[in-house]
């Protein structure tokens, strides 16, 4: 939130142990829709629990947060606005060799049979996955690869620069499906683990069965360039 606020010109304002939120400089029809949730007024606000007295305590499923995280996808889909963005490319202090970051989201279906009756769930999971160096590229599918969605940027790429590195991107984004799905394949197995462990802890019967949704949804390629190069 502190984050989307500053990129659209309207930055929290630190105020003791909480945060000021000031919804006037917002774009009209964000502040629209804010005001259809009243939240289009100036609001103390407080990301830890218990808050601070005075203000609203603000988690990661509030209407606020939800509303400003619609308004910067709407734009990364629509490509008109430079505020968020599905691709990209930066230089940064913080890699030392070429990465490129896939952010994905994968899609899984439960099904439990329960006394001759059978239910359907849905799970979903955002994971990031990425690809160090470039002749021989190594894989990066732990906590190190979220991790380099905080990366600092150092310097600008120029738009033909910017342009290639995503093309190489997304040639080597094609020629990783099967990893992807790999990938897929084993995160839906480990849900079906802890799903049966949680089962067998409450005592509940049945046969629980976990598939992956296949092709992963990607969404986002970024490229990381060490600003050493």
């Amino acid at each position: 939130m502190q984050n989307s606020c500053a990129r659209l010109d309207a930055p929290l304002e630190p105020a003791r142990q909480a945060w000021r939120f000031l919804p006037k400089h917002l774009p009209a029809g964000l502040r629209e829709r804010l005001g259809q949730a009243d939240l289009d007024r100036e609001l103390l606000v407080d990301f830890h629990y218990p808050p601070d007295p005075r203000a609203q305590f603000i988690h990661r499923t509030h209407p606020l947060v939800g509303l400003l995280a619609d308004h910067l996808l709407e734009g990364a889909l629509q490509g008109d606005s430079p505020l968020a963005a599905r691709c990209a490319a930066t230089v940064t202090p913080d890699v030392n060799v070429v990465t490129t970051l896939f952010l994905l989201r994968l899609r899984h279906q439960l099904s439990a049979q329960r006394r001759g009756a059978t239910r359907l769930l849905m799970a979903e999971e955002t994971v990031a996955v990425a690809l160090e160096g470039r002749t021989e590229p190594r894989w990066i599918e732990d906590a190190n690869a979220i991790r380099l969605l905080e990366v600092k940027p150092s310097g600008n790429l120029g738009p033909e620069t910017a342009a290639r590195e995503i093309r190489h991107a997304l040639t080597l984004l094609r020629a990783s499906t099967a990893r992807l799905e790999t990938l897929a394949r084993t995160r839906a197995e480990l849900l079906l683990q802890d799903h049966r462990r949680v089962r067998d802890a409450a005592g509940d019967k049945g046969t629980y069965t976990v598939s992956p949704c296949l092709p992963v949804d990607v969404i986002g390629v970024y490229v990381l360039l060490p600003d050493s190069l």
